[in-house]
């Protein structure tokens, strides 16, 4: 099982969207504050999700990190069994046991490096680690928006063209390498979503936002407050 395709957070966004944007007319515009509403509920959610698949290339690169880590090791393991054999044939040890042990070390030693030469795990990690720093900044932008559009009252032009850019900036990253589901419930565990939502990926609640933003940028619905 792998982590949903891109194409299915599209429709979510619409969901929450449209419910959004209709309980939260019905609170503010009440509280006598007008903000652009529409706005607010884009950019919480691209927030959330550029904040989740940050996380998510992150952990994607500490594995692939790992699985290059213990490549070399186990090279350099392989490497000094084979010098001792060397070394013992040297000394007159020269029987069929330290053949045999010598002939299979090498073969494995060839076998990993042609492996790793294959994968190359630790340019892979560097590939997802350059990913996770470039949805850092995406998140990073859209708190800032968020901020903007929360301590503005009606429709900001000017906050909608930065909304549209960066809602750009973040689609062209759809080619960001694949992640596992591992890596998922790892980001999950990592942000505290895990389990929020029923376990449901790329859904987000109010909540679930929250969570992510500092104090004094998190919103709840009124109707909600009794459960917080």
């Amino acid at each position: 099982m792998s982590p949903p395709k891109r194409y299915s957070c599209l429709v979510l966004r619409d969901a929450y969207l449209a419910l959004s944007a209709i309980c939260f007319c019905t609170d503010w515009q009440r509280g006598g504050f007008v903000v652009d509403i529409k706005s607010l509920a884009a950019t919480r959610f691209q927030f959330a999700q550029s904040v989740f698949n940050h996380k998510i290339q992150e952990k994607a690169a500490d594995r692939k990190y790992g699985y290059a880590k213990w490549f070399k090791i186990i090279q350099l393991v392989l490497t000094l069994l084979v010098i001792a054999v060397l070394v013992a044939q040297a000394a007159g040890f020269n029987n069929g046991f330290v053949n045999l042990v010598g002939i299979i070390s090498a073969g494995i030693e060839i076998a990993f490096i042609i492996i790793d030469l294959t994968y190359g795990f630790e340019k892979q990690a560097a590939v997802h680690k350059s990913y996770a720093l470039k949805y850092l900044e995406l998140r990073n932008k859209y708190q800032a928006l968020i901020a903007d559009i929360m301590a503005v009252k009606g429709i900001s032009t000017a906050n909608n063209a930065r909304r549209d850019a960066l809602d750009e900036a973040y689609h062209m990253l759809s080619d960001a390498p694949q992640t596992t589901l591992d890596d998922y419930k790892e980001a999950q565990v990592a942000l505290g979503t895990a389990g929020v939502s029923g376990g449901e990926q790329y859904t987000w609640s109010d909540k679930e936002i929250n969570k992510l933003l500092p104090a004094q940028l998190r919103f709840i619905l009124k109707s909600n407050s009794k459960n917080k």
